[in-house]
């Protein structure tokens, strides 16, 4: 029974990430902004961040740099777990303060793949949507007199809630979904708005079902769009069959309220015809390129990233993600 229930949570989580910062001289208690600076680098860049299965096939991409170089996340930066002394036993009241949740610790995203601390004389981290502040509280269950576990995240020196988690039963992950969709939608927005406002979320698209790898369980998505380009900014709310929320993600809530502006139509069509040629040139056998995204570095810099599928001389078909830095 707990193998079934270790193999279900592995699965959610794995779901989740999929689709939705050594020396203490240099850390501040600013680890975390949601403004940017407007100076960005005059030359253009183009970056890769491997795919699955991409090994020992960077060679094919000239011309291309590192993403984590240059503290973009899907080049697998890692972060740190720390514990911030001014927020020990702070608390939080989200859901109009019927809840409590005690604070436990924070998660902080390194700058870029170089500065991770090993080996290093210093530790430096990024400083946009990189640190994020985790409280829990054990919640008794009045009819199975079981301890529950909800967890909430905030974007670290805000009062953005970008995450909520709290157990369902083994038996609602285990059995289909039978809801009708537009009741899937009304559950999911009806909660959303428990959190964010409905001027926030009109930022996004219609909420869209999906269905994860786990039979019981489901997510309503809402993406945000800027000028026509799909963005990295998004809002899941995960549903069980039994119709409990069990998860509300939304790790870059408001990330792009402070870019959108400086975001035209111009540059983003710009930028997206230098990437799609700069690939093409590249001459993969059988390429494929998909959807365009806006994303943002750990400094808060815009690029604009599309995956592309190609096969190798050795039979095998292997993916990456491109980026060009948006001008």
């Amino acid at each position: 029974m707990k193998k079934t229930v270790s193999l279900i949570l592995v699965l959610i989580m794995l779901f989740i990430c999929i689709t939705a910062c050594s020396t203490k001289a240099e850390e501040s208690t600013d680890d975390n902004k949601t403004s940017v600076d407007n100076t960005h680098p005059i030359d253009i860049i183009f970056l890769y961040a491997a795919g699955e299965a991409s090994e020992g096939s960077e060679d094919l991409l000239i011309g291309f740099g590192q993403a984590g170089d240059y503290g973009i996340n899907d080049g697998w930066i890692d972060s740190e777990l720390k514990i911030y002394t001014e927020l020990k036993d702070k608390l939080k009241t989200p859901f109009d303060g019927s809840k409590t949740f005690v604070y436990t610790g924070s998660d902080r995203t390194y700058r870029n793949i170089n500065t991770r601390g090993y080996g290093y004389t210093s530790v430096r981290f990024g400083k946009f949507y990189c640190t994020y502040d985790e409280y829990i509280e054990i919640v008794t269950d009045e009819h199975t007199d079981i301890n529950m576990l909800e967890v909430v995240r905030y974007l670290h020196g805000t009062d953005i809630l970008t995450y909520y988690r709290r157990s369902v039963s083994e038996e609602a992950l285990q059995t289909e979904i039978t809801i009708e969709e537009d009741v899937l939608k009304k559950t999911a927005e009806g909660f959303a708005l428990k959190i964010i406002s409905k001027e926030d979320l009109s930022k996004y698209a219609d909420g869209q079902v999906t269905y994860t790898p786990v039979k019981g369980l489901c997510s309503v998505n809402y993406d945000r769009y800027i000028n026509g380009y799909l963005t990295d900014e998004s809002i899941s709310v995960y549903i069980a069959s039994n119709g409990e929320i069990m998860y509300y993600s939304a790790p870059f809530f408001g990330k792009y309220d402070t870019l959108e502006a400086e975001l035209t139509k111009e540059k983003l069509d710009k930028a997206n015809k230098k990437l799609r040629n700069k690939i093409e040139e590249l001459r993969l056998t059988n390429l494929s390129m998909g959807i365009s995204r806006v994303v943002t570095s750990t400094s808060g810099e815009a690029f604009l990233r599309i995956p592309i599928e190609y096969d190798t001389d050795e039979g095998s078909r292997i993916g990456y993600y491109v980026y060009i830095n948006i001008q």
